[in-house]
């Protein structure tokens, strides 16, 4: 059974609706702008099933809507994503098990109208065997600037609306900034199994965090003439088809102008906010355009349902809605008149070919090697064009079979002026890729469209502070508390880099100290001298209390060959002493998020898979850990290994799907079996690349090595 949450508590029940989240999981990279959460609340635990959403952190940059005059249109070009924070919280009480939950954000559109970013949400499905009672877990949940574009432009159209209907004209709204707020919150959907009853902690108090938007005001020059609306009146009707050319919506619409001949430009958007390109029509004498249109659909066997409209570009106005409905089924030939089917064309994946650092801190993909399969029913020849945003990448021409599924590829370099290596976030773009099957009759027999996100990764390595303490001694003769101590920092290559490493204790420097790294190396860099510790004035924490404890700030600077900054690391390391009773002199410092006491059966080092072989760096002689993998979801089957002894698991490679894989290294309860303890788990994300094969349309190769990207789902819409 599905039930669902916004932003707080939601109660499993039998007759909720089922709603599915996104798929993708997204990286978390961003700095922390705000912290948008407070404590947990003074009410008591209640029994019960019970899914949370809380929204932790908001990280959003300034985001500025620009206008023409008449309406708000855009958000300013080089504006970052907005990234959520959440923590999800889900319990299947005493009997029950979580069997799969989806999390998206959500944003404002007016009093109980929020807005779903699906496509920027998370969902984790867990199999047989392998389903948790509880969920505690923080996600990172990206809105990338094209998606949130529609929502903010509606907002500060909304508040020119408002100021209009006090009294002033568009010159005088548009002639200032107006700053409004967009609520954001996260959407929860779960399926549980098992009765209800189950000790559910208790609710966090929450806010919805807010985007803080700036309606831009228009500069008009002396000679800048104000956008007037153009459009008294518009229409449109849609019929759906399913046939040779393709499963389309046919779109038959009339635009009636307040003046003659005037150009008109607009997009078709649906219910899910998707867009259509451009389009552009001019009146006649009369002041009436009539217009029709083609919008493709993805041929996928099953029923499509929604509703369309037209809105404005160039002037604001809308469109009433119209509701379509139909079944994108293939195409079958009856007994009375058999149809041969022409070829059709899908687009399989991307390889990122070669890469090209951007600023010195990131990966960016410079060619994507794309690959279209063309299926055929019967022969005949077939000509494949690849596009890549509109650009014809490769033409060929070659025969086809009937049955025969050949393979098409071509490579596309991408560009990444103009894109800035400042920040956190890291740099994307989406390319459209278009693959077209024409036959030998010049008939257009099918096209498939992806939109590919293609993201930058870090090349600078990750850090970490942690300290040692080398000699404790006794204080007022009642404690034994840390007396000397050595920083150790600490690199994750993410890349081949080298440079120098500083780190500070309480404001003083070690180093520079020289580094190399490989990627996917752990690599310790211990100052070259050790601090000392005073007690003197910190206390007895009373009798029987704490004893003595003090604060110590840490902080690590690592730069490149020439100098350049590549990362900033900065913690605070607490240290405490204890009584002579319960005296162990090697108590040491405690990192914030670290739990005091030691974790017994951590992994202790990095995982890397390199040879087909999965190997725990640092791993206990003898002990056991157990081995998940993942693509979107958790993936189980007898190819792939359960369990890791003594640091070294094999994998069969040749039986795993080629792409991006993950796999985690987790720890088990006593170093026996496969009962996984909490928070004691390693991860590592890696490729599986098989050869490619095909039949007589696959005519190139390209010699780089690189890594597998999978296009997400076909979206016609190009939004």
């Amino acid at each position: 059974m599905w039930v669902s949450s916004l932003c707080g508590a939601a109660r499993r029940n039998r007759s909720a609706s089922t709603e599915r989240g996104g798929a993708a999981v997204l990286p978390s990279s961003l700095g922390i702008l705000a912290l948008l959460w407070s404590g947990l609340s003074a009410a008591s635990p209640a029994l019960a099933d019970e899914g949370r959403i809380y929204v932790k952190q908001l990280s959003a940059p300034s985001i500025k809507v620009i206008g023409n005059g008449s309406i708000y249109t855009q958000v300013e070009d080089g504006t970052e994503d907005v990234v959520v924070h959440v923590r999800i919280v889900l319990d299947a009480g005493a009997s029950g098990l979580v069997k799969t939950w989806s999390a998206w954000p959500q944003g404002k559109m007016g009093p109980g109208q929020w807005f779903d970013f699906k496509d920027s949400g998370l969902t984790v499905s867990y199999p047989l065997g392998s389903r948790p009672k509880t969920v505690d877990r923080h996600e990172t949940l990206v809105i990338p600037r094209s998606a949130y574009t529609t929502l903010v432009a509606d907002a500060c159209n909304k508040k020119a609306a408002e100021l209009r209907a006090g009294g002033l004209s568009n010159s005088e709204v548009f002639s200032s900034d107006h700053l409004i707020t967009v609520p954001v919150r996260g959407a929860l959907t779960y399926e549980m199994s098992g009765l209800s009853g189950g000790l559910v902690p208790p609710e966090e108090a929450v806010l919805d965090p807010e985007l803080m938007v700036t309606c831009a005001k228009v500069e008009f020059g002396p000679l800048t003439p104000l956008t007037l609306n153009q459009v008294a009146d518009s229409a449109l009707s849609i019929s759906a088809a399913n046939d040779l050319l393709g499963c389309r919506l046919n779109a038959a619409g009339s635009i009636t102008s307040l003046q003659p001949n005037e150009t008109v430009s607009f997009r078709y958007v649906d219910d899910q906010g998707r867009k259509s390109d451009v389009k552009t029509v001019t009146t006649s004498a009369a002041r009436i355009a009539n217009f029709t249109h083609e919008l493709p659909l993805p041929r996928n066997g099953g029923a499509v349902s929604g509703k369309v409209r037209m809105v404005g570009e160039s002037s604001h106005f809308q469109s009433p809605w119209f509701a379509y409905a139909v079944t994108c089924a293939p195409l079958v030939g009856s007994d009375d008149l058999k149809t041969e089917a022409p070829p059709t064309v899908s687009i399989l994946e991307a390889d990122v070919k070669k890469e090209v650092v951007l600023g010195g801190r990131w990966a960016c993909p410079s060619r994507v090697w794309v690959r279209a399969q063309v299926s055929a029913t019967a022969e005949g020849t077939a000509t494949v064009s690849l596009f890549g945003n509109d650009s014809l990448l490769d033409l060929r021409q070659f025969d086809v079979k009937e049955g025969s599924e050949d393979m098409f590829a071509a490579g596309h370099d991408v560009s990444w002026a103009g894109f800035s290596a400042a920040g956190e976030t890291s740099p994307r773009q989406v390319v459209t890729y278009r693959a077209m099957v024409a036959t030998d009759q010049s008939f257009v027999a099918d096209e498939d469209e992806r939109e590919l996100s293609l993201l930058c990764r870090p090349v600078w390595p990750q850090t970490a502070i942690k300290v040692k303490v080398v000699e404790s001694a006794p204080v007022d003769g009642r404690f034994v508390c840390p007396v000397r101590y050595q920083v150790i920092g600490n690199l994750v290559g993410r890349s081949d880099v080298s440079g120098t490493v500083e780190i500070f204790a309480e404001g003083t420097p070690f180093g520079p100290i020289p580094f190399a790294l490989n990627d996917g190396i752990n690599l310790d860099i211990v100052a070259p001298a050790e601090r000392t510790l005073a007690w003197k004035g910190f206390g007895s924490g009373g009798a029987g209390g704490p004893g003595p404890q003090q604060a110590i700030s840490l902080s690590m600077k690592v730069f490149d060959e020439v100098g350049g900054t590549l990362a900033i690391q900065q913690e605070t390391a607490l240290f405490r002493c204890t009584r002579m009773a319960e005296g162990d002199l090697g108590q040491g410092a405690q990192l914030p998020g670290i739990p005091s006491g030691p974790q017994v059966g951590l992994p202790a080092g990095a995982v890397q898979v390199a040879g087909g072989k999965v190997r725990l760096i640092g791993a206990k002689p003898g002990a056991v850990y157990a081995l998940r993998f993942y693509r979107a979801k958790l993936i189980t089957g007898p190819h792939l290994p359960t369990r890791m002894t003594n640091g070294v698991a094999n994998l069969n490679l040749a039986k795993m799907k080629p792409g991006q894989w993950r796999v985690e290294v987790c720890a088990t309860r006593n170093g026996r079996g496969l009962q996984i303890l909490p928070n004691a788990c390693r991860d590592r994300t890696f490729e599986v690349r098989h050869a490619m094969t095909g039949g007589p349309g696959q005519h190139m190769q390209e010699p780089e090595e690189g890594r597998s990207l999978i296009f997400p789902g076909s979206n016609p819409w190009g939004n």
